[in-house]
């Protein structure tokens, strides 16, 4: 369980896009995180604080509604689930990430370096 979770996030714009929670599926092909309410694939995504308890039956949930495959069964599925609830637990609010899978299968968040913001002039013209 954990208060916190992931949502999009740009590194174009440098901010959160969207309000979806993201998890990442792995279906083989790409590395990416999938965003839960309309399925569509992110590169990058931060971690939010959500206030409320989010259990691993809550996102699994969420993924079926939506009509994700799951993997090969059910109890593969939760472990997965239940891993990356670990990992976000232990990132800090504010975290960009990208996720990765070794040649297990097995998940991996790593922290990106966030843009810098443009510079402003501090004179004016």
């Amino acid at each position: 369980m954990t208060k916190k979770m992931l949502v999009p996030y740009s590194m174009a714009q440098g901010k959160a896009v969207g309000k979806s929670f993201v998890v990442p599926i792995n279906d083989g092909v790409q590395n990416r995180f999938v965003a839960v309410n309309n399925g569509s694939k992110v590169d990058f995504a931060t971690v939010v604080f959500v206030g409320k308890t989010i259990f691993v039956e809550d996102i699994f949930k969420k993924i079926v509604d939506a009509g994700f495959t799951v993997l090969p069964s059910t109890d593969d599925m939760v472990n997965s689930l239940s891993s990356y609830i670990d990992l976000v637990s232990n990132m800090k609010v504010g975290d960009v990430v990208k996720v990765s899978f070794n040649e297990a299968g097995q998940q991996q968040i790593e922290k990106q370096q966030k843009p810098k913001p443009a510079q402003k002039s501090r004179y004016l013209p």
